[in-house]
């Protein structure tokens, strides 16, 4: 543990040297040049000072671009996928990157709250400590699974939207043929869509089931980590099943403080960046992406590996998280191109499913195939951009809340081909405890399993950047904005306000360490 601690500080303070203090010896060194060579003790002192002055809003300038462009960059391309207008869409993604979340109030939540929020299948006991927690996972088996302590291996794929798979859209059968196999062999799932957004709160979320109060911003803007709540998550009730839990990922463990996370969340072993390629690729040494992390490739190929040396008795779970159909990249050479369009999005989408087609087709001829589920989804679905707005349905709403990829591969063959469903990412966790049998835990998850719960609740829920909510129903999604202002509004009753109440007051005993 304390070596873990002095790795992370030191990594802190290279970081910190590395980002502040270079710039400034560059500055420095360039006055004592100058001075030397071209005597500025000549010049008057105010010119002196002015140009001192510029030059630090120069390096300023370049520093903060330099870290900050995601905004500039979203809102160019959410304005010309969407054409809103791009003053007000600089304006909100600037907001999003800047503006850090507010320490969570107490909500007093009414009785018709507490009746909203039984009808979307979270349960609240407003006269305990932990009004959210409660001792079992699900109620109900719609399938009869069979109760085994089955290894899963869960993929978070960067924004894969069901927009962008061929198992969903059968015009792009050939942009993801190996994810059509996989279908072959697996449940469908329809009607599944994110619940937050981006990356880092999606996989908390995700596996935690639940509303992170923080948002990117909120592990983005500070050198040192801000404390991160040990919660019972997915992770957590696994190892306490006797589960080896472990955590693959593209990124830098520093970056948005992605490993603490993933330690607060559960998992024992976590592997980041260019740690992940020295245990297990053998022969691509160097990131593809470099600074943005590792390559789809790269990471197949380590999860390959690490299956076919993974020598423990116990049962695991393994979580990955892949990185190159991120909004804004593009495909570099050497990598599979999509041939019937030529569109960044489906090139990045082709070669992220041929990656994935050499995993399936080692995992199909192991042992593992009849012991271990498969999942594989989206951490979050696509933001707007012009690559996408170009494939788009036609109906596509260019929101952050859209239906994203959800296919289950179980051994025991007990699921259906197809599974239409009201839910969200929100249900991950418990669903993934159903299908390896757990039904009894302590947990404070707000989402219900989509193999029988979620379908006796009106619907499923999703907050974007607490700006925006969503609730997906059997009559369509409906949507609030401005929920501040709306829900404030003396007299306003309406699910989507209450459900917001009752998120903010998840929010608050998240912060209170009563969640």
């Amino acid at each position: 543990m304390s070596r873990l601690f002095i790795n992370s500080f030191l990594k802190e303070i290279r970081f910190t040297l590395t980002t502040t203090f270079t710039p400034l010896s560059l500055l420095i060194g360039l006055f004592v040049y100058c001075e030397r060579h071209y005597r500025l003790s000549s010049i008057p002192w105010q010119a002196r000072f002015k140009t001192l002055s510029l030059l630090f809003v120069l390096i300023g300038l370049v520093m903060v671009i330099n870290n900050n462009t995601l905004p500039f960059k979203n809102a160019k391309e959410t304005y010309k996928a969407g054409q809103k207008p791009p003053l007000l869409t600089l304006f909100k993604n600037l907001k999003q990157e800047v503006v850090t979340t507010a320490s969570p109030e107490p909500v007093s939540l009414t009785i018709e709250d507490l009746a909203v929020a039984k009808r979307y299948g979270i349960a609240i006991n407003p006269n305990t400590d932990k009004p959210f927690e409660k001792p079992w996972i699900y109620e109900h088996d719609a399938f009869n699974l069979e109760n085994k302590q089955w290894n899963v291996i869960l993929l978070f794929v960067e924004s894969l939207s069901s927009q962008l798979s061929g198992v969903y859209r059968p015009e792009y059968a050939h942009l993801t043929p190996n994810l059509l196999n996989f279908a072959q062999h697996s449940t469908v799932v329809k009607g599944y869509y994110n619940h937050v957004t981006p990356t880092i709160v999606s996989l908390r979320g995700g596996l935690c089931s639940m509303f992170p109060y923080k948002q990117l911003t909120d592990w983005r803007k500070v050198t040192f980590a801000p404390k991160s709540e040990s919660l019972r998550c997915l992770p957590t009730l696994l190892s306490e099943n006797g589960y080896r839990t472990h955590f693959f990922s593209y990124a830098h463990p520093n970056e948005t403080f992605v490993e603490q996370q993933m330690q607060a969340s559960g998992f024992e072993d976590t592997q980041f960046y260019q740690q992940f390629l020295d245990r297990h690729v053998d022969s691509e040494q160097r990131p593809t992406r470099r600074t943005y992390g590792n390559g789809d490739q790269q990471m197949f190929t380590g999860l390959i590996n690490f299956l076919s040396r993974n020598q423990s008795s116990e049962p695991f779970f393994v979580a990955m998280s892949t990185l190159e159909t991120h909004p804004g990249l593009s495909l570099l050479e050497g990598q599979t191109r999509y041939p019937n369009i030529d569109n960044d999005k489906l090139n990045l989408v082709h070669n992220l499913d041929d990656a994935f087609g050499r995993f399936w087709r080692a995992f199909q001829s192991s042992s593992l195939a009849s012991n271990t589920i498969v999942i594989v989804t989206a951490d979050h679905a696509h933001t707007a951009s012009i690559p996408l707005k170009a494939v788009a349905k036609a109906d596509y709403s260019g929101e952050n809340f859209d239906e994203v990829v959800l296919q289950i591969y179980h051994p025991s063959a007990n699921l259906p081909a197809t599974l239409t469903v009201e839910a969200s990412s929100l249900d991950l966790a418990p669903t993934i405890l159903q299908l390896v049998g757990i039904r009894d835990a302590q947990n404070s998850f707000l989402g219900r399993s989509i193999l029988g719960d979620r379908q006796l609740t009106d619907g499923a829920i999703g907050s974007i950047y607490n700006q925006s909510q969503f609730i997906t129903t059997r009559s369509g999604v409906l949507k609030q904005e401005n929920l501040e202002q709306s829900c404030l509004i003396e007299g306003q009753t309406n699910d989507l306000c209450a459900l917001n109440r009752v998120i903010r007051q998840s929010h608050y005993l998240q912060s209170q360490g009563r969640f």
